[in-house]
């Protein structure tokens, strides 16, 4: 049974020695051969917190991965687009060595691949606002950027959190502008 099979577990092994030793030389030169040779990959990451003070109840009702959802595809969006990508890559000189060869939406794919957007939290509380019908919610998000070049890592996931942070306050000021203008309406509407 059992034991007579431990008993001669020792001699197998002996026999088979090369079968065990040379596979494990051959995955611990590679595995050298590898860390040499593979250029190492430096991520930058930024982490955005977004904080709404009053969102409809509609929108706090629903639910809140659908929130989360559209917004981060709304930062993809706005981060990711190919004009913008493009003019990263030119004023950074990204990817010198495979705009050579490579066309630019091949470099604009690997870009998108490199950059990583991800939620780390999200918070929905519905609030005891004006009629009850205010909430807060804050989501945290990552913005993160891999390349080989440490610097210019760092440089295009700074760029990538100033875009994100202009085009939100453009998209906050065309919202508050376009509630202003409702309002405006509304009152006109009213008094007539």
């Amino acid at each position: 049974g059992s034991s007579n099979f431990l008993a001669a577990l020792p001699t197998i092994l002996w026999q088979r020695r090369w079968l065990l030793i040379v596979p494990l030389a051959i995955t611990t030169v590679a595995g050298g051969i590898a860390a040499v040779f593979i250029p190492p990959l430096y991520r930058s990451q930024a982490v955005i917190v977004i904080e709404s003070q009053q969102l409809p109840t509609d929108l706090v009702n629903s639910p809140i991965t659908d929130v989360i959802d559209q917004r981060i595809a709304r930062v993809r969006q706005r981060v990711l687009s190919r004009p913008d990508l493009i003019q990263l890559i030119r004023a950074n000189n990204l990817y010198p060595e495979e705009r050579k060869s490579q066309p630019l939406s091949k470099i604009i794919e690997d870009m998108r691949d490199a950059t990583s957007i991800a939620v780390i939290s999200a918070d929905m509380q519905t609030g005891s606002g004006w009629r009850g019908a205010a909430a807060t919610s804050t989501i945290a998000f990552t913005i993160g950027f891999e390349y080989p070049d440490p610097a210019k890592a760092q440089l295009v996931a700074q760029q990538y959190v100033n875009h994100f942070l202009e085009t939100d306050a453009a998209a906050q000021a065309e919202q508050a502008v376009g509630s202003a203008t409702f309002l405006g309406e509304q009152a006109s509407s009213i008094q007539a």
